[in-house]
Formats: structure tokens, C-alpha cells, sequence
């Protein structure tokens, strides 16, 4: 069975003790479940916030960003103008890049101005998981719970209803 690595790289760090048990919650569930999928370990990098005006920031964030995607991973950016899929959406592309051997996904959540015109240049895929403006943790949080909710619907397991 093909296999896809998993990897959020995030500007920023879950500083609110709720976000950080929440997300851990997802992981854990979702790394022995996936992996029987062909799906994951979910990894995390955490990079600092950069200082500057909002461009320098951007443009600081996109370079660290792009520095620490691994080779051969396809960029996936959470994006307030990105595709708004259903669960279901999800989990079938989630599922297309482990069938096409995608070697890893690489979801990038930006810092406070968003995303260097860098990294949404080099990302073929980018995601917006509402079209309201969620903090930092909430989108990181929603994140996992989507990633583990895809494994459920890809491997049929009751988890997701509709």
C-alpha cells in the first residue's frame, strides 16, 4: 500500500493549554489508526514569529516555511481564499495523494499577516477551513480533527456520519 507522511508547519506556538490538549487528542487517535491507511505519523514544526513590518514578516515566515518543507512534499496552505471542501472533499484528496505516492503533505498555517506571496506560489493546494478568521490554535486544532475525521471516512470507520 502506498504510504503519505503527514506535517503541519506552523508560525507560531499553541500557547492556550486547552488548544494544545485538544490537538494532541487528534494526534494521538490518529497516528496508530492512520498508519493502518497508509496515512501519517502527523508531525508538527513550530517557527518563531518574525519582526518587521507586516512584509518583511511575510516575506521571513515564507522563507522559513519553504527551508524546512521536506523534499519531495506537497504544500498545502491554510488560506482564507482557499478551496472551502466538505469532509468528504477531504478525505478523497487526502486519499489521491496516498494513492499517487505523494511522499508527504506539508499543511502550513501562517502567522498573524498570513502567508508570503513564496509560500502560496509553491503550494499547489491551498485550504481554507472557514470563512470566518480563526486564532492560530483553533485553526491548528480544526486542522487535526479534519486530518483524523479523513482517516475515518477513507478507512469506513463510523466516526464521520454525514
Amino acid at each position: 500500500m502506498p504510504f503519505v507522511k503527514l506535517l503541519i508547519i506552523a508560525i507560531g506556538k499553541l500557547k492556550d493549554d486547552a488548544e494544545a490538549v485538544l490537538f494532541r487528542r487528534y494526534s494521538e487517535r490518529l497516528d496508530p489508526f492512520a498508519r493502518s491507511i497508509g496515512i501519517g505519523p502527523l508531525a508538527t514544526i513550530e517557527l518563531g514569529d518574525a519582526r518587521g513590518s507586516a512584509i518583511e514578516r511575510k516575506r521571513a515566515e515564507a522563507s522559513d516555511i519553504l527551508s524546512r518543507k521536506p523534499s519531495g512534499f506537497m504544500l498545502a496552505a491554510l488560506h482564507e481564499a482557499g478551496e472551502t471542501p466538505s469532509s468528504a472533499q477531504f478525505a478523497a484528496w487526502l486519499k489521491s495523494c496516498r494513492d499517487e505516492r505523494v511522499a508527504g503533505v506539508a499543511f502550513v498555517i501562517g502567522g498573524a499577516d498570513g502567508h508570503g506571496g513564496a509560500v502560496l506560489s509553491n503550494a499547489p493546494k491551498t485550504i481554507s477551513l472557514s470563512r470566518m478568521t480563526l486564532t492560530h490554535g483553533l485553526a491548528r486544532v480544526l486542522l487535526a480533527e479534519q486530518i483524523y475525521r479523513a482517516c475515518t471516512i477513507i478507512a469506513g470507520h463510523p466516526y464521520h456520519r454525514g
